[in-house]
């Protein structure tokens, strides 16, 4: 199918509108009603209107304010006595992190009272950040009734704490030995508890294999998402290098994920409806692995977005492709207006955008036309792009950005494969007689990558300290973007006539 002559994808007409309203509502306050008003008036004149300028221009500003009302609308408000000590009935809802002598949670509140004898009982529905004591054992779905200070997260106005409440959280407690009244059970039915319990199956699996301290702390984060055995020391060097997104199940690890399940799949659409059953089987899988990782949150969104990714792949146009990546962003700021502040959700779509729009120029310049170091090279040239894309942003966040992140990203980013490769496989099949070939591989494997991530955290020179204005971010990805533009209209890679169809029949599905 040609796509010439073809309109351009209309989500990419969507998404500045979107992207519009949503910070226009970080800056105005505006009556809800009025909102709901503007936005349906706007509509109705889009669909009314004949001449197409007009249309358009109505079908933006509905768009616009669309978004602006739904990020007004899910702005989450306090009512939690903060700063007072209070008594709660909650239950826990994720997986705990374990730090020190606290495991760190997220808990759902359903009933509170203040202190005092003549405190009555309210009812809340709200989450709170819970640090709970390493004497107790915590898991999710577990229910109990404790006591201690509500805390507010953040009194200052720092970014952490817009990042907490835009997720819903204004409170901390530290639930100290002594403060549990009760523990009520568990509620076996919800997913989160299945979660845990395919969540733990997995980690015992891994628990089997003869690795060192340091490669079992980054197998099991990188594998399962549990951070729990990870040194301050080693979880410092991560940082300090820009590695840190390795530690945390999330776009990248879900992606290598992708990756792999596509090549195990890659020989089913030679069968009558084989393309169907591997869509299909892919998405199953993906989603598969992010219960394995115990459903946190970068891994839910990192399934949904690559489940897009997979619909994306199975299109036959680039512009398609395109069309259903940003459409996959744009349904999920639609659910929950507040991921446009979520760091994860920010880094993965830079990532697979920039991959997406660059990956095949550069790979195109450096392939040696021979399969293995190809693939070796592509591996490569995918750290490269998906680094450089979300480096404003890493920026701007987080206050820092390792030069030499550039250099090593690729490195790491290619043990990261063989990582999650490996403990995937030996979590699905722990044959004890290749236990030691899985055990030596893995720690060779997780060793040089740590002795990777030391070295790069030692190099004071390449690390730059400071946060990049708003403006700047702004700039960078205006020149990303332009830099998108000139190389897509070349002839070779443009999306429209014989250049996309030229080259349609050797893209791979490196993402």
């Amino acid at each position: 199918m040609s796509d010439k002559g073809a309109t351009p994808a209309p989500f990419i007409k969507i998404i500045l509108p979107a992207l519009a309203g949503l910070a226009l509502s970080a800056y105005f306050d505006i009556n809800h009603f009025a909102t709901d008003v503007l936005c349906i008036a706007a509509l109705a004149t889009a669909w009314a209107a004949q001449c197409r300028g007009a249309g358009s221009a109505a079908t933006w500003l509905g768009i616009l304010l669309f978004f602006f009302t739904v990020s007004e609308a899910a702005t989450p408000t306090s009512r939690l006595p903060e700063g007072q000590y209070v008594t709660a009935v909650a239950q826990i809802r994720e997986i705990s992190s374990v730090r020190g002598r606290w495991q760190h949670t997220i808990a759902d509140v359903g009933y509170y009272k203040p202190q005092g004898a003549e405190a009555a009982w309210q009812k809340a529905d709200e989450s709170i950040q819970l640090s709970v004591d390493t004497s107790y054992a915590v898991a999710p779905g577990m229910q109990m009734a404790f006591h201690g200070w509500l805390n507010p997260i953040d009194t200052t106005g720092s970014s952490y704490g817009d990042l907490m409440r835009r997720r819903g959280l204004h409170a901390r407690l530290y639930l100290t030995p002594g403060n549990m009244l009760k523990e009520a059970g568990y509620t076996s039915a919800t997913p989160a508890y299945y979660a845990y319990k395919l969540h733990e199956k997995a980690v015992r699996r891994l628990d089997r294999l003869d690795l060192g301290d340091d490669s079992r702390a980054v197998v099991a984060a990188m594998v399962t998402g549990d951070r729990g055995t990870i040194g301050r020391n080693l979880r410092q060097e991560y940082n300090r290098s820009g590695g840190a997104h390795l530690l945390a199940v999330s776009g990248l690890h879900v992606g290598i994920a992708f990756i792999l399940i596509n090549i195990v799949l890659y020989l089913l659409p030679a069968f009558p409806r084989g393309h169907i059953v591997k869509n299909a089987a892919a998405i199953a899988c993906i989603w598969l692995y992010a219960v394995t990782a115990g459903l946190a949150p970068s891994a839910m969104r990192a399934a949904l977005m690559f489940s897009f990714a997979q619909l994306a792949l199975a299109s036959s146009s680039r512009r398609n492709a395109l069309n259903i990546i940003l459409g996959s962003a744009i349904i999920m700021l639609a659910v929950n207006p507040n991921y446009i502040a979520d760091p994860g959700f920010l880094l993965s779509y830079a990532a697979v955008l920039s991959i997406f729009v660059f990956y095949r120029p550069i790979f195109d310049l450096v392939r040696t036309g021979h399969k293995l170091p190809d693939a070796v090279i592509g591996v490569i040239v995918v750290g490269f792009v998906a680094t450089v894309g979300t480096a404003p942003i890493s920026s701007h966040l987080f206050g820092n950005f390792s030069l030499i992140g550039i250099l090593i990203n690729p490195i790491v980013i290619l043990t990261a494969h063989i990582i999650v490769l490996l403990g995937v496989v030996w979590i699905i099949a722990p044959a004890g007689l290749l236990q030691p070939l899985f055990s030596a591989a893995l720690d060779t494997v997780a060793g040089i990558q740590n002795s990777v991530i030391e070295w790069s955290a030692a190099q004071t020179w390449a690390i730059f300290e400071g946060h990049l204005p708003a403006a700047g971010v702004f700039l960078c990805y205006t020149l990303i973007a332009t830099s998108a533009i000139i190389v897509h209209t070349t002839n070779k890679y443009s999306t429209h006539g014989s250049g996309l169809r030229g080259h349609r029949g050797r893209r791979r599905a490196i993402i």
